[in-house]
């Protein structure tokens, strides 16, 4: 469960990074 909950994480992580990108 936690597995999963790092990996939700990580992805919204990486889509606020694309997003200050642009």
């Amino acid at each position: 469960m936690t597995s999963n909950l790092v990996s939700i994480l990580r992805f919204f992580w990486h889509e606020h990074q694309l997003n200050s990108l642009y």
